[in-house]
């Protein structure tokens, strides 16, 4: 059975068609760009849209009855244990939801705006996070916050090791690139000294910058926000 994801980020929007669980076409946009949803997906399939901010300045779409946009009120297949429940993404909520396995804790981190770390425990009830400052946003923060350091593009020089910059181009990335390497050694320490039996997933944008960078054993998985979205799109059918 086909069904189709749409993912409305900070950046971009994002659409994926699955066959069943298997993922076999993709689009991604900018944002200033209005999709029209009839471009890319049959009006009779199955479809659920995430969304940042104002979806109408987004997406153009007919809805149809398997259509769900998705908000604090769907039904999910894990349970919340947060205190302000409507105040978490649903970004979160859908990683949550593609990692739920009932066997092993399971530590999602998603590196992109910002880095958030998930917990979704083994009896699939999510317990809760953290989140901190992005690569893009610590850069932008250098910059505007500071008169002389440089606007960077960091993506061009992230392959080298030093630790000792020898310009300040190179010092502010050197800066932010090991301090968030040691952060996320050192969180997923944390977490593994409170859960016992967890599993390490790292997705989002940025988390390739980070693949081969950690100590620890992860699964890298960059589309699992359409996973879980795939999942509560099957739980609501």
């Amino acid at each position: 059975m086909q069904k189709a994801i749409v993912d409305i980020g900070n950046t971009k929007t994002k659409i994926f068609l699955f066959e069943d669980s298997e993922l076999y076409d993709q689009w991604s946009f900018d944002l200033e760009i209005k999709v029209d949803l009839s471009t890319y997906i049959d009006d009779h399939i199955p479809v659920i849209i995430s969304a940042v901010g104002n979806l109408k300045n987004r997406l153009i779409f007919k809805k149809n009855e398997q259509s769900i946009v998705l908000n604090h009120e769907t039904p999910l297949p894990i349970l919340l244990n947060y205190d302000t429940p409507r105040t978490l993404g649903l970004d979160r909520i859908a990683n949550a939801v593609a990692v739920a396995n009932n066997s092993s804790h399971q530590l999602i981190i998603d590196i992109g705006s910002c880095v958030t770390f998930d917990l979704l425990d083994r009896q699939n009830v999510y317990q809760g996070g953290l989140i901190y400052p992005g690569i893009d946003m610590r850069f932008k923060a250098m910059h505007e916050f500071t008169d002389k350091l440089p606007s960077i593009n960091w993506r061009d020089s992230w392959a080298s090791n030093d630790v000792v910059g020898k310009s300040t181009q190179s010092a502010m990335l050197m800066g932010v690139k090991q301090s968030m390497i040691m952060e996320l050694d050192g969180l997923i320490h944390r977490y593994n000294e409170q859960y016992q039996n967890l599993d390490v997933h790292l997705t989002g944008g940025d988390s390739v910058f980070f693949e081969k960078e950690l100590k620890s054993s992860i699964f890298a998985k960059p589309y699992l926000g359409a996973v879980g979205l795939r999942k509560i799109l099957e739980y609501n059918l």
